[in-house]
């Protein structure tokens, strides 16, 4: 999987690879056409995410649009069963229609597929802008003839803890492999085990520690 270098010091990343088994399956995404792009911010935190979407806890995938000629229940569950038992640290369980959610239920994964040309990730947890390029209801169908295209986003409320643009070539439908890596891939993307930002910060405190 391709994921392009970051620039900004803070805001910015790569998807951070745990263990041997994960670099195997980023490498054989990029054979498979998938590219993910992914942004952490500092705020992120992999113990909240236990916290607030683990044990009886639900986090609510809300769903914009469709790729797929099929019923809204259907799409939904397949992008969400793509997701489950796919996050390296604490285990998400995702609910397109969450029965019980963290008390703070401000929190929340949005995803977007085949946007609008040159949609941004950026801001997807603000929900005017949300509501202006996917508005809510029943999922519009957008059909990129094989293409998926996606945005992504982690919320709390309106603040964006991670985010993700994605695309994958040769989607057969909702069913195929390739769509379950690409919900396996955004899904690792958007809930790493650990920060890097947080990393970056623990190596200047102790630079004689980190490498």
């Amino acid at each position: 999987m391709k994921i392009r270098q970051a620039h900004r010091p803070r805001r910015r990343s790569i998807i951070a690879i745990a263990g041997t088994a994960t670099g195997v399956l980023l490498a054989g995404c990029a054979l498979a056409g998938i590219r993910v792009q992914q942004d952490i911010a500092h705020q992120y935190s992999a113990s909240t995410l236990g916290r607030v979407a683990t044990g009886d806890y639900q986090l609510k995938v809300d769903i914009r649009q469709k790729p797929f000629a099929i019923p809204d229940d259907i799409f939904a569950a397949a992008a969400v069963a793509g997701m489950q038992n796919r996050t390296p640290g604490a285990q998400v369980n995702f609910a397109a229609n969450p029965t019980n959610t963290y008390r703070d239920n401000a929190y929340r994964t949005v995803l977007v597929f085949n946007p609008p040309p040159r949609t941004s990730s950026i801001g997807l947890c603000k929900q005017a802008k949300l509501d202006a390029i996917a508005p809510p209801g029943p999922l519009r169908l957008v059909d990129g003839l094989g293409e998926v295209s996606l945005v992504a986003a982690y919320c709390n409320g309106d603040l964006t803890l991670s985010r993700v643009s994605a695309r994958a070539t040769m989607v057969d439908g909702p069913d195929s492999e390739k769509f379950d890596q690409l919900m396996s891939q955004v899904a690792l993307a958007l809930f790493p085990s650990r920060n890097p930002n947080r990393d970056r910060d623990d190596c200047r405190r102790f630079p004689l520690v980190c490498t």
